[in-house]
Formats: C-alpha cells, structure tokens, sequence
C-alpha cells in the first residue's frame, strides 16, 4: 500500500473506524492523541498502539508519524489540521473540514502552499455501487439526469445516550447540528455522483430536540445543480425505526437508479424502454464491471468498513503517488461541502432559494 505510517488524533468512535482501515490495509498506526494523556494512554492499550500523546501537536511532530488523521469534534479540527500541516504531515479530517468554510479555505490553502496531502473523510462515495451509479449516469445510461431524490433518516438523536453527545455543544458542532452531521454527506454524494457542484439550495430546518439553540435535527432540503438538475432530501437524526438510512436515486429521461446504505450491495434500475426495475448486484451484471473498490466475492456484501477501508487505501496511494486531479476527496470537497451548508442555513432563515458562494 504505502510506506506511510499514520497518528490518530481522537480515537473515539469515528477514529476507531479509522483505525480499522488502517490495519486491514497494513498502514501501522505509530501514535495517538486524545483530549488528555490519560485517555490516549487508555485508547492506545485498547487498540494495541505503542505511543500516547498528550494532544494533536506532540503527535504530528513525531517523526514516525507521516499521516495525521484527524478525527475530532468538528471546532477542533482547524487547529489539529494546522499542526499537522506546520509538522509537514499528511492530513486526513473528519467532515465537515471546519465550521466555516471561511476557516475551510485557509486550511486548503495552508496544505498547498506546504505541499502536503489532504483529504477529507466522505467516505460514501467508495461504496462499490456508488462507484457503479457515478460511472452509469457519466456513460449516458440513465439519459438526462433532471432529478436526484433521497436523504438519510436515523433515530440516532432520540436516544437517551444523546443527550450528553458533544454534538449538542453548539461551541463544538457549530451552528448547525443533523446537517453538519451526515447532511455533508448527502450533498456531496449527490454532487460526486453527478459530477455537478451544487449552485443553489433551499431549506427548511426543524427541531424537535431540545438540542443547542438554533440547531436543526429534522431538515427538508432542496438543491439545484449546475446542469439544472434538482435534488430533494429529507435529512433527520429524529426518525424512529432508522438506523442510518441514507439513500440517493439518480432519476433521468430514460432509467432511474436508487442506491441505498442498508442494501449496498446493489443498485435498482428501473427502465423507461421495457418499464421493468432490476436489482444489479456487484459485479454480475453488464452495467457494473470490477473496479477498485470491490474487495470481496460476488455475492458478500460490501458496506460501511469496506467503503472507509477503500477510502483510506485510496487517499494513502494518492498521497503516495501526488496528482493534480485525486481521485479522492481534497480539502477543496471540505470547503464545497460548508459553503452549500452555510448556504442552506441562510435559507432557512429568510424562506428564499440562495446561492452557493
């Protein structure tokens, strides 16, 4: 794979996923860092880790650290980012990049102008029938694309061991909660699928919690995108009987096609020539051939470690072998991804359709 080592700055849940796709490739974890010693020396013995740091910036000087993943709540990640950026290293960050795509842009710029690797962790997009969708709506098989639908539904926030979450901290989620959460990845699914940005955005934001003032947990959003095309989504962490329900359907002049997170493995075609709707499983049908993502026999199901383990291993080659498109999410995603949300935040607040900048 690499002979990139890498450090982990917060190895709670979303850096233990982290930490799983780093061994299955073989990348060795030389450090991690947590909000005290003591917790990463906790961690560090969980996780078979040799070293504990006593925060991000004794981490990213290590010399045997290459790779900095940062996997912290979202106020915190400019400041782990710009260390590991000074220390020279590589960077991985957790979505969204920042709270604002203001600060977004400085940490783009700082990685380029240092000259060191970045990506953003959307990992949705290496699921192998996303990969599947992308390279049908790019080869014309669905006709025009004129209309994305979808969303994702959890209960997640209805939970009773949600109400101590740091993301109901408004100081540490920013100013926006189910949006920041797993809304940036809708978005960008929809626009990495496309290959269209998003130009426009209209929103409708709720709350049902008594999350932080001012944060959303149950949100109707629409987005238009570059070549015209609209996209609907219902986004809500506050949905009984949903575990993590994303899905996104690509619907054009002459087939549609429905991805969804709780059957991965497959992709449903509907038809406009023989009106029949197929079940195209990976890779025994014409439209889905074998590509980089797949790493099981036909007929396993690939799902959410595989897409983050595919992630890591194409973030770590691209690191390894440096190209001015990557085929993997840059901080440049990072900045795209705040601007649609501040975007749809401004939206909710004046009932207009408001452009992306």
């Amino acid at each position: 794979m690499s002979t990139f080592r890498a450090g982990i700055v917060g190895p709670g849940g979303i850096g233990r996923v982290h930490a799983d796709a780093l061994r299955r490739l073989g990348i060795p974890i030389s450090a991690l860092a947590a909000s005290t010693r003591q917790r990463a020396v906790t961690a560090a013995s969980e996780l078979g880790v040799a070293v504990a740091c006593a925060d991000a910036d004794e981490l990213a000087r290590r010399d045997d650290v290459d790779v900095v993943h940062v996997c912290t709540p979202n106020a915190m990640h400019p400041a782990q980012v710009q260390a590991a950026i000074d220390a020279g290293k590589h960077v991985v960050c957790e979505k969204p990049l920042a709270t604002t795509s203001a600060v977004a842009q400085t940490l783009l710029e700082a990685a380029h102008d240092a000259g060191v690797g970045h990506a953003v962790a959307y990992n949705y997009r290496c699921f192998a029938m996303v990969h599947a969708l992308r390279r049908a709506i790019a080869n014309g098989e669905l006709g025009r694309v004129h209309l994305i639908h979808g969303g994702t539904l959890s209960d997640e926030l209805l939970r009773d061991e949600a109400r101590d979450h740091w993301m109901f901290d408004a100081a540490l989620m920013g100013n926006a909660l189910t949006l920041a959460d797993v809304g940036v990845h809708w978005w960008d699914l929809v626009a990495h699928v496309t290959g269209e940005p998003v130009v426009e955005v209209a929103c409708a934001r709720q709350r049902v919690t008594t999350g932080p003032d001012g944060a959303e947990d149950s949100t109707a959003i629409m987005l238009r995108l570059a070549g015209g095309a609209v996209a609907v989504a219902a986004i809500s962490g506050v949905a009984p009987g949903h575990g993590n329900a994303m899905t996104v359907e690509a619907i054009g002049t002459r087939a549609s096609a429905l991805w969804r997170q709780e059957d991965p493995d497959c992709l449903i075609v509907g038809s406009l020539a023989d009106g029949q709707r197929r079940r195209l499983r990976t890779p025994d049908d014409a439209l889905v051939d074998a590509f980089a993502t797949t790493h099981v026999a036909a007929g396993h199901v690939e799902g959410y470690l595989d897409a983050f383990r595919a992630l890591i291993g194409i973030v770590y080659t691209g690191f390894g072998h440096r190209s001015s498109a990557p085929a993997y999410p840059t901080f440049a995603d990072g900045v795209q991804g705040l601007r649609v949300l501040e975007a749809l935040v401004r939206s909710s607040a004046n009932g207009r359709w408001e452009p992306v900048v």
